[in-house]
């Protein structure tokens, strides 16, 4: 039994030679060892090794295994030494591979087939990530380092953006000969973004991309924020009750609910922020609305005071006479926050109550009033800056109750109340 070297090996840097073993009976080698190699889909390696010295400048074929049979995917040459170099391109799924020298006739004499041992060819799932500077502004620098595995010197690494459409790239720079690839590009504009790492096609490797990330982008000096109103809501209740000398007591109780927007001169359909202080924006919306506003007061009355005092009650609807209210808003941004605020302003208890004397109805008047301020924090709710310069409507609500009780000239006066509120907010392009 003859002994014959074969060697394979897969790689442009590495030629193994592996040990054979001869079968008299097809006069074809088997080799007695493997080798295992790993790429992306798509890239090309060559796969190189040597038969004989009688094996010089003969035809040779790199196959890859399908099923039960093996099919050639690359031919050449055998070098005057018997050595080979042949290129494979990596498929997508793990395969083994071979190289084989048909059965030939050459100078009159038979020369007979040649097989290297069987290796192992196997893809590697490619791995994009990376992070970002999450302090952008608009038209500032948005600075990101992305990591790609396996690495390749070269490739082009690009950031993308897209707002919901299609992705835009902000820059493409090559990947350096080693470790990860910084990227320095303009920032877009103010507002939620969707973000993501690429690394492109490269020498036969398909593109792949990071998982994507959401970023917000702070407005730069020049950005104006606006709003439009998508819908409203309130409801408040205030209640009133004053001790009285020829009642004994006397109370109020107003109910107000919002119906409908009331387009009007002063109340636009957009409304955009003031000048920006240090940084910071605000923007006041105080829509006009049509509203029910309905007195139910409790006092007395008497033909002739004070002889025959007897209570009474009546709901006086002042629909007609307030056929416009008002809403009032404030959304605040801070500079360099990742929480804004939408501040609402409550009507404050007082002016309960109406101016009078006796009448042949019901003896009523306008309760004390203190001025007495609802907490700005019971008013205050805290949005996420990113929904706040989100493209989506946002809707935002508070209620909370107030009570307060003082005495003035002798007169003591209780007032409580209570709030529901809620406005939907969609940020538009300043027009």
């Amino acid at each position: 039994m003859r002994r014959i070297l074969g060697a394979v090996a897969v790689t442009a840097l590495v030629a193994a030679a592996l040990p054979a073993q001869a079968h008299a009976a097809d006069h074809q080698t088997q080799a007695a060892g493997s080798a295992v190699r790993s790429g992306i889909a798509g890239e090309t390696t060559s796969v190189s090794g040597t038969f004989s010295r009688k094996d010089a400048r003969r035809a040779v074929q790199l196959q890859l295994q399908a099923g039960r049979s093996w099919r050639t995917v690359a031919k050449g040459r055998t070098t005057s030494k018997g050595a080979y170099r042949l290129t494979l391109r990596v498929p997508a799924k793990t395969a083994k591979y071979r190289v084989v020298a048909p059965k030939a006739r050459k100078n009159g004499r038979t020369l007979p087939a040649r097989r290297s041992g069987v290796g192992t060819v196997r893809p590697v799932a490619q791995q994009v990530r990376f992070s970002f500077d999450t302090n952008v502004t608009s038209g500032g620098v948005l600075r990101a380092v992305v990591r790609t595995s396996p690495h390749r010197a070269g490739r082009p690494i690009s950031i993308q953006v897209s707002n919901g459409g299609a992705w835009r790239t902000l820059k493409t720079v090559a990947a350096p000969a080693r470790g990860n690839t910084s990227i320095t590009a303009k920032a877009p504009a103010m507002g939620q973004w969707n973000l993501r790492a690429v690394a492109g096609s490269f020498r036969g490797a398909a593109a792949a991309g990071s998982p994507v990330s959401r970023m917000t982008v702070a407005p730069g000096a020049s950005d104006v924020i606006a709003y439009e109103v998508v819908a409203l809501g309130s409801k408040t209740i205030e209640r009133g009750v004053q001790s009285d000398t020829t009642c004994g007591e006397i109370s109020s109780e107003v109910t107000r609910q919002t119906t409908s927007s009331r387009p009007t001169a002063d109340s636009p359909r957009v409304w955009r922020e003031g000048l920006a202080f240090n940084g910071n924006r605000e923007v006041d919306i105080y829509p006009d609305v049509s509203s029910t506003y309905v007195d139910h007061l409790e006092g007395c009355e008497s033909a002739a005071p004070p002889a025959d005092v007897q209570p009474c009650e009546m709901d006086v609807d002042d629909s007609a006479q307030h056929p416009t209210d008002r809403i009032t808003v404030n959304v605040r941004i801070a500079k360099g926050a990742s929480t804004g605020e939408v501040v609402f302003f409550p009507p404050r208890g007082k002016n309960l109550g109406y101016p009078g004397a006796w009448d042949s109805r019901c003896r009523v008047k306008e309760l004390q009033d203190n001025s007495q301020q609802i907490p700005l924090s019971s008013r205050t709710v805290k949005v996420p800056v990113a929904t706040l310069l989100g493209t989506k409507p946002f809707k935002v609500s508070t209620e909370g109750l107030f009570k307060n009780e003082f005495e003035r000239d002798g007169v003591t006066t209780s007032k409580s109340g209570s709030w529901v509120q809620s406005i939907t907010l969609h940020r538009v392009a300043s027009r």
